[in-house]
């Protein structure tokens, strides 16, 4: 029988931290690298039908999910925005159009054809690592302030890939706040769910939902507000329900501190369904990123729509 490590994505990165103590870059951005893939296939086990392919007969089933896409599903949901500040990595390339070609050598005729970071490093890193066990001796991982890039860039420098090494902690970061590895680093994340089985997502897609809801409490605002405040409070997680409404409202400063409201702060104009017209809405988060009367009004609306459901794995 065969028996399955159930530590074995914490250990890969507690051993990644001690190589990078020892600025050993490339060891731990090996490791991390397998621990991203390997999340990936706990995010998207066997079996799971892929998103990005058509079948190919009328009426039969979407073929499975190839790894390529069950690894870039898993990455680059989650490298845009890390926290609540978002990170955005850069790929930077230095127009002699360089690309690492699959026997490790670079190939300046080739254009190069970078596309989505997560593409990037399952092109040029994930893949020689899993499928030919080892890395290109040209991609370098460096410790610097001075480069403008920033610390979350990868370049295409010389021919080189350069790796700034803030890119391994956030490449560490989605491993360990990724919701399928919850128990194995001892994280709860929850997620909201409508008594219809519904996420906040779904209900905002059904362009309905917290509209009527927005309309029963008389706030007036753009819907997609509501569905910003409802990943809040997953956040927050089942202790939104018990604090009071200061409390709450002071969970938010908590929260945010001083990040992006995300437009909370001045929802914008709205068009107000029962008056039929333009309306200019209240703040729901306040200057000190409290939430408003009107955010708490919106808060408790929300959860009383919905319930806290563990989605930690």
């Amino acid at each position: 029988m065969e028996m399955r490590n159930e530590k074995f994505i914490k250990n890969l990165i507690e051993t990644a931290d001690r190589q990078i103590q020892y600025k050993e870059y490339k060891t731990a951005l090996i490791l991390i690298i397998i621990a991203v893939a390997a999340s990936s296939k706990k995010m998207f086990p066997h079996g799971t039908r892929s998103l990005d392919l058509s079948s190919t007969k009328s009426g039969s089933k979407r073929p499975l999910m190839p790894d390529n896409e069950c690894f870039t599903r898993f990455l680059e949901s989650r490298l845009g925005r890390l926290g609540d500040k978002p990170c955005n990595p850069v790929i930077q390339e230095d127009g002699t159009h360089n690309r690492l070609n699959d026997d490790g050598t670079r190939n300046p005729n080739l254009p190069a054809m970078w596309g989505p970071l997560a593409t990037l490093i399952y092109k040029e890193i994930r893949c020689p690592i899993i499928h030919e066990g080892w890395i290109a001796a040209d991609l370098e991982c460096i410790d610097t302030l001075s480069d403008l890039s920033g610390l979350t860039s990868i370049q295409i420098k010389n021919g080189k890939i350069v790796l700034q090494r803030g890119l391994l902690s956030a490449l560490r970061t989605t491993v360990i706040d990724a919701p399928c590895n919850g128990i194995e680093f001892g994280k709860e994340f929850w997620r909201l769910i409508s008594s219809e089985g519904k996420t906040p997502h779904q209900m905002f897609n059904d362009g309905i939902h917290f509209i009527n809801m927005l309309d029963k409490i008389g706030v007036v605002g753009y819907p997609g507000r509501a569905f910003i405040l409802a990943n809040f409070l997953e956040k927050i997680g089942p202790e939104s329900n018990v604090l009071d409404d200061d409390a709450l409202a002071a969970k938010f400063s908590t929260l945010l501190n001083n990040s992006n409201s995300a437009g909370l702060a001045n929802p914008g104009p709205s068009f107000n369904s029962v008056t039929r017209n333009a309306s200019k809405p209240e703040p729901w988060i306040t200057s000190q990123y409290r939430l408003s009367d009107t955010g708490i009004r919106v808060a408790r609306a929300i959860l009383h729509d919905f319930s806290y459901v563990n989605i930690s794995k």
